[in-house]
């Protein structure tokens, strides 16, 4: 049985012995997930006794006014299948400051600290690998504009 991750130090040794490329932060975690050509970078921190894991995928201002009610509905169908996950967006009253055009569109999912392990923590990972690949035709139809999935 592997030790209980309590903290954001060992979190941090945790992904790194599973080989994962990360960078321990002030109040963070920083995760590259994907292709090593292009990485997506994951932001792991702990609020209120929860790990919670966020990972951006565009800001607000690259979805053209255009497209955002094809998005908005792209994204809540997709949050029936990327379960943990949840596509949303992190405005000023998560301390966002800036433009509306600069809030992050995220994938976001809380895990609770309790007995957190090295195998609930990679079973983590894999969930948030799997939703970005689910949500990479959510993606494009906010910023291209693409009605249709692209084919597998």
């Amino acid at each position: 049985m592997s030790a209980k991750l309590s903290t954001l130090a060992d979190i941090h040794a945790a992904l790194t012995e599973q080989g994962k490329t990360v960078e321990l932060l002030d109040g963070s975690v920083a995760v590259a997930m994907g292709s090593s050509s292009h990485p997506i970078v994951s932001v792991l921190t702990i609020e209120d006794e929860n790990l919670v894991i966020t990972c951006q995928l565009a800001k607000f201002g690259e979805i053209p006014e255009d497209n955002l009610a094809a998005f908005a509905l792209a994204a809540l169908d997709a949050n029936t299948r990327i379960h943990p996950y949840s596509v949303g967006y992190l405005s000023d009253t998560d301390g966002q400051e800036g433009s509306e055009d600069e809030w992050p569109i995220v994938l976001i999912n809380s895990v609770p600290l309790g007995d957190l392990s090295n195998e609930e923590l990679d079973s983590a990972m894999e969930s948030l690998l799997a939703a970005i690949t689910g949500v990479t035709d959510v993606i494009r139809i906010g910023i291209e504009g693409i009605k249709e999935p692209c084919a597998a």
